[in-house]
């Protein structure tokens, strides 16, 4: 059973309550309620339930006397009802331990797993690395012969396609055909490489 909140008895509660067992426009029941807890105050009650207060505050306002609840309970103070809190089952609390260690781990985990890596330093593979050596010496030497045959073409070219016999001239011409194919082949180049 819940118990009710509790207002501590102070000197002006206890002139309401006095003031309302002597006014014969109170029912009798709420006379005795009030009369009851003046009684019971000289045994040494220093509190008194939240709804005594209210209904006092009632009574006297139906009573003809304006008389509101705050003014009542000013100077007093307020004792909330304690709540009993039920004890957890062994089995719970187990299982309540395992997923806080769970989560911590995954927490644990999230945090370390860009600075820690996931195979041992000793794990790798001549192959691989064989391989991509491979590949890139591959696509050096291609660029190397593509950017050089581009130059030959021009220059021999110019000669054989032109009849440019000056040296300079031959020579810009492979030049110009050899930097668009090096920019060319770069692009190319830049773009499929990993």
């Amino acid at each position: 059973m819940a118990r009710e909140s509790e207002v501590k008895l102070t000197d002006t509660i206890r002139k309401a309550l006095q003031d309302a067992v002597d006014d014969s426009r109170i029912s009798n029941m709420d006379k005795m309620t009030f009369k009851n807890i003046l009684n019971e105050e000289g045994c040494g009650q220093k509190t008194i339930p939240f709804k005594t207060v209210r209904n006092l505050s009632k009574a006297l306002t139906t009573a003809g006397k304006k008389v509101y609840i705050h003014e009542l309970l000013k100077g007093s103070d307020v004792h909330l009802p304690s709540v009993d809190i039920p004890k957890r089952s062994p089995e719970l609390e187990a299982r309540l331990e395992r997923l806080r260690t769970e989560a911590a781990n995954r927490e644990y985990e999230q945090m370390v797993g860009s600075i820690v890596p996931k195979s041992s330093p000793l794990d790798f593979s001549i192959g691989e690395d064989v391989k991509a050596i491979n590949r890139q010496m591959t696509a050096v030497f291609n660029f190397v012969i593509t950017v050089v045959a581009a130059f030959m073409f021009g220059y021999k070219g110019s000669e054989l396609l032109l009849g440019v016999s000056n040296v300079a001239q031959k020579l810009t011409y492979g030049l110009v055909l050899g930097m668009a194919v090096f920019f060319a082949d770069l692009y190319f180049l830049v773009k499929h490489t990993k």
